[in-house]
């Protein structure tokens, strides 16, 4: 029995000296640590969509307080020899099954690799539902970052037919969204040739193991000191804007003393729409009070309108 499996996924990890994490490097975070726990061996596959077009040589990384290593390799996708490299390396390593983590790039990457291997495919999110969120976002302003496809619900179609298509197993984040890939299957022919009970999918809510982070004091709100509101997160395509601001809205022309830091931003290829509106707001409300900072945005420098506190 071949006890090697492959992971592909979103790089760089977290806490790998990258100043940009998200939820395509969390969820490849999260399954590596998952497959590190059984006796499987295990390799990962980093997939770098940025960054310089080069390929790093097939290293082991040692794992603190381990009983043992996992191969691991980063490929950029920006290097025109990115698959016939990935595909070499599967030949050469000679994995039992393939596992994909995180959205999109991982998944088309394994198709085009495997072969006849066993193939996990990771859905994490209806990609339909996010397709379909970003084309109405083009109908009120949307505008895609250079580079980008102005047909998110084409490509989705495209590649993620191909995966249901091919996909041994599914791992989705929810009960619910697993009743969509089985009628998603179902429209694709796999149902009719597979037992009713068959189990395609598995939930693997979105989790990251807060043991991993560092524990940080507790934070006592000094007398007198201003109510702190954080706003964490990516600004994406589907962010409700006008809640958001018309709840800040009510609070913040209540008088009471309120101060609000943003980790957000504009996501990567993907929109500045909900940044923009949040910011066309924020500096046109005569009625707030308090003041508004950024910690850790992370596409680039901050906009002006909350790079610094401003006084009520």
């Amino acid at each position: 029995m071949n006890h090697r499996i492959l992971l592909i996924g979103h790089g760089p990890l977290p806490g790998d000296g990258s100043h940009y994490t998200g939820f395509p490097q969390l969820r490849t975070a999260s399954f590596l640590e998952g497959l590190r726990s059984t006796p499987m061996q295990v390799g990962l596959v980093e997939l770098h969509t940025s960054g310089p077009p080069a390929r790093e040589p097939p290293v082991a990384r040692p794992l603190a307080r381990e009983r043992r290593d996992y191969r691991h390799w980063r490929l950029h996708m920006a290097s025109p020899d990115w698959l016939p490299t990935l595909r070499a390396l599967v030949a050469d390593w000679k994995p039992g099954a393939i596992v994909t983590a995180g959205p999109y790039h991982p998944m088309r990457a394994a198709i085009a690799a495997a072969g006849d291997l066993p193939l996990w495919i990771d859905v994490p999110g209806d990609p339909f539902a996010e397709a379909q969120a970003m084309q109405s976002a083009a109908r009120t302003g949307f505008s895609p970052e250079p580079g980008s496809s102005r047909q998110p619900h084409a490509d989705q179609v495209a590649a993620y037919v191909a995966a249901l298509q091919r996909g041994d197993s599914f791992s989705v984040i929810s009960r619910a969204q697993g009743h969509a890939i089985l009628g998603q299957l179902g429209m694709v022919g796999r149902l009719a040739t597979s037992p009713v009970d068959w189990p395609w999918f598995r939930v693997v809510p979105p989790l990251y193991p807060i043991s991993s982070l560092p524990l940080q004091q507790p934070r006592h709100r000094a007398p007198g000191s201003p109510l702190v509101l954080l706003l964490a997160g990516g600004f994406n395509t589907w962010l409700d804007v006008e809640t958001i601001a018309e709840g800040l809205h009510m609070a913040m022309s209540s008088g009471a003393d309120i101060s609000v830091i943003c980790t957000g931003g504009a996501f990567r290829a993907t929109t500045s729409g909900p940044t923009g509106a949040f910011a066309t707001w924020w500096p046109g409300d005569p009625t707030r009070t308090g003041s508004s900072s950024t910690a850790g945005w992370p596409m680039g420098s901050s906009p002006t309108w909350c790079q610094a506190p401003t006084p009520s």
